[in-house]
C-alpha cells in the first residue's frame, strides 16, 4: 500500500506543487503548465496499475474497473447523492435567513461533466478499486475510510492552493480546514456505495464526476457548511444502520 500512496503522491504533486509555490508567490513562475494540473486524476490510476502489477493484484483489479453490475439503487444513488445535497443546502440556507447559493447551469458545466467523468474514474481505479478493498479487508470499512479520506484530501491541497482565487496560505487556511472535514465525510458516502456496489469502480466514478459537476455549478460546495451538514447526515445514517460493513480484498 505504502507504493500506491507513493506514486499517487509524487505524480500528482509533481504537477500541482509548481503551479501551487508560483500561485503563493514561492516561485517567479511555475516550470509546468498550469492546465497539466487538471491531469492528476490520472496519477491514483497509474498508481494502482503499478502497485497492483508488482503485488501481484491484477487479477482482483481489472474486474472491478469496467463492473457495471451493480444495483440500480447504486446508480440511483451516485448520480441522485451529490444533487440531493446542493438542494439540501439550498433549503437550509433559505431556512437560516443565508445567502441564496448561485448555481450556474450552462454548456460549459455540462462539458466539465464529461471531462470529470474521465478524471474521476482515474482516481477511483486507485483510491476506491485499487486501495480500499485492500485497507476494508486489513482494518475494516470506519477506520480504512477514514485513513482513505484523509489522504485523499491531503493529496487534494496542491491543486487547491494553485487556484487563482487563493492569494495565501492564511487566507486558504480555513477553506482547506472546511474542504478536508467535508471530503472526509463524504469519503464515508462513497466508500460504503463502492462497497455496496460489487466494488464497482463505473459506480464510484458516477458519484465522484456527479459531485465534481455540482462544485463545477456552485464553486463553493467544497468549502459549504450547508452542504457539508447533509454530507454529515448520509455518513451518520451509514454508521447508524451499517455499521459492519464486511468485503474480502478479492471480491
Amino acid at each position: 500500500m505504502f507504493l500506491f500512496f507513493l506514486l499517487s503522491f509524487l505524480i500528482a504533486w509533481a504537477l500541482t506543487v509548481p503551479t501551487s509555490l508560483a500561485q503563493l508567490g514561492y516561485l517567479d513562475q511555475s516550470p509546468v503548465p498550469a492546465g497539466l494540473g487538471n491531469l492528476i486524476g490520472v496519477a491514483p490510476a497509474l498508481a494502482a496499475f503499478a502497485s497492483a502489477a508488482l503485488t501481484g493484484r491484477l487479477k482482483s483489479l481489472a474486474p472491478r474497473i469496467f463492473r457495471f453490475s451493480a444495483p440500480a439503487t447504486s446508480y440511483f444513488l451516485a448520480l441522485g447523492a451529490p444533487v440531493a445535497w446542493l438542494s439540501g443546502a439550498a433549503l437550509l440556507r433559505d431556512y437560516a435567513g443565508a445567502e441564496e447559493i448561485a448555481v450556474s447551469l450552462t454548456m460549459e458545466v455540462a462539458t466539465f461533466g464529461a471531462v470529470w467523468l474521465v478524471l474521476a474514474f482515474g482516481e477511483e481505479i486507485g483510491w476506491r478499486g485499487y486501495a480500499l478493498p485492500i485497507l476494508n479487508a486489513r482494518m475494516g470499512f470506519w477506520r480504512a475510510a477514514t485513513l482513505l479520506g484523509a489522504l485523499w484530501a491531503v493529496w487534494h491541497y496542491p491543486k487547491l492552493l494553485s487556484s487563482p482565487y487563493v492569494d495565501s496560505l492564511a487566507q486558504a487556511a480555513p477553506l482547506l480546514v472546511k474542504f478536508t472535514i467535508q471530503i472526509v465525510l463524504a469519503n464515508y458516502v462513497l466508500c460504503w456505495l463502492f462497497l455496496r456496489s460489487n466494488l464497482s469502480v463505473v459506480i464510484a466514478a458516477l458519484f465522484h464526476a456527479t459531485f465534481n459537476v455540482v462544485a463545477t455549478a456552485y464553486p463553493l460546495a467544497g468549502v459549504d457548511l450547508y452542504v457539508t451538514a447533509w454530507v454529515a447526515v448520509s455518513a451518520l445514517l451509514i454508521f447508524l444502520f451499517e455499521r459492519r460493513i464486511d468485503v474480502r480484498e478479492d471480491a
